[in-house]
């Protein structure tokens, strides 16, 4: 699976989705996702792909690809918690285009560099195990009032 390293912002997005050129791609702002790694992919569910990458301090953050079309597609993470009937496990912190095999999905991601996160909050196998969870949260999210 080849994910690109850097995530596009929506306005990037509207353009290559409309196939205008960007021009000089060097001139956009290089946006690595978590700081230091690529996403890794964990599992992928029913067009949901959980993902983790390395953060800037040396842990892991869990990451969520929403399929097309899903209702929290190209919604702010600072709006979700208003169009959600659901208090999530994980602080939405993330909320991104990223290009995965050629297609672009909007991503959800939570990362494990709060103060009160613990050492072990962000070792890979937990942050594997707490994105599992994260995962089946987002897959049966509805929107509020619906």
């Amino acid at each position: 699976m080849k994910i690109e390293k850097r995530a596009y912002t929506r306005e990037e997005y509207e353009n290559l989705k409309e196939g205008l050129d960007f021009g000089d791609q060097s001139k956009l702002a290089d946006r690595t996702i978590a700081g230091r790694g690529p996403f890794e992919k964990v599992m992928e569910v029913d067009g949901y792909i959980s993902m983790i990458a390395l953060n800037h301090q040396g842990g892991y953050n869990g990451y969520v690809a929403l399929p097309k079309g899903h209702f929290l597609e190209f919604c702010d993470y600072f709006d979700i918690n208003e169009k959600i009937d659901t208090i999530l496990s994980q602080e939405i912190t993330f909320s991104r285009v990223v290009k995965i095999n050629g297609e672009l999905r909007w991503v959800l991601g939570w990362d494990t560099c709060h103060s009160y996160n613990t050492p072990s909050d962000s070792l890979r196998e937990n942050v594997i195990a707490s994105n599992k969870i994260f995962l089946a949260e987002i897959m049966n999210l509805k929107p509020i009032g619906g």
